[in-house]
């Protein structure tokens, strides 16, 4: 099984790897710390990267074409150091697919860059099982806290 680019130009692959997306971001055992939660949300924070998200996009299918995992990599090269996102696979594709997903992350990541990252929320519990195969340690746990509205008047 080979991960796929999508096809360059199609606005329909990349509306299903975002629903996708938003699926897997939904679900604790599968959710990657980088991105949020809704479609649009997660839309715009991919949209940010450099290179686009959609030339360093992976994909999986099954034999009907629907989606079995999704992987993407940015990075910079001034500071050495990349981000992986995912991989995302349906739950009982996990096996097959995250190393595959991962591998084609990371064969794409440029010379010069020393370092790559992937990070999921606790409950990501097959993530970090797969990281810690490939040599990774788990960092501290951190958390990410938000003010807005009445909280963000405040300050």
């Amino acid at each position: 099984m080979t991960a796929k680019r999508l096809p360059p130009g199609d606005t329909s692959a990349r509306a299903r790897v975002l629903a996708f997306l938003a699926s897997a971001q939904n679900d604790p055992a599968r959710n990657v710390a980088y991105l949020g939660e809704d479609r649009e949300g997660i839309e715009a924070e991919l949209d940010a990267l450099v290179p686009p998200w959609h030339e360093t996009v992976r994909i999986l299918e099954d034999e009907r074409g629907g989606l079995r995992g999704v992987v993407l990599v940015d990075w910079d090269t001034e500071i050495g150091l990349s981000w992986v996102y995912g991989p995302w696979t349906q739950p009982a594709a996990w096996d097959e697919c995250a190393a595959i997903l991962l591998d084609a992350a990371v064969e794409q990541i440029p010379d010069g860059i020393s370092r790559y990252e992937l990070s999921g929320t606790c409950a990501n519990e097959a993530l970090a099982a797969l990281a810690a195969s490939r040599g990774a340690e788990s960092t501290e746990v951190n958390h990410a806290l938000v003010l807005d509205g009445d909280a963000l008047a405040r300050i």
